[in-house]
């Protein structure tokens, strides 16, 4: 995960950490603190969220709407996403036929 996180600040990143994933991940650590160090921390504002919404409407699986929030601004960016969580991810962005790069860790 470091050598991800390394090679996309190399690469002119930063890596973009939406704000409802930091919420389902923050618990105060010190390793949390240094991967965030360099991310842009992306609020979730009316807009993305009803886009969310819908990528959650248009799932043939039942997800988590911070999958939804993660994968909406992903595909609005042309990002990766990393996750443990590759199903949800494939799911919710062939539920609009869209291509997404996943990442799995």
């Amino acid at each position: 995960m470091w050598a991800l996180h390394r090679r996309t600040l190399e690469r002119g990143g930063p890596p973009n950490v939406p704000a409802a994933a930091l919420v389902e991940s923050w618990r105060g650590e010190v390793d949390m603190e240094r991967a965030l160090d360099g991310c842009v921390i992306e609020p979730l504002d009316e807009a993305n969220a009803r886009a969310a919404g819908r990528l959650l409407a248009r799932c043939a699986v039942a997800v988590e709407a911070t999958d939804a929030t993660v994968c909406e601004g992903a595909l609005r960016r042309h990002d990766a996403v990393v996750t443990s969580n590759r199903s949800h991810f494939e799911a919710l962005a062939a539920g609009v036929v869209r291509r997404l790069d996943i990442i799995d860790v």
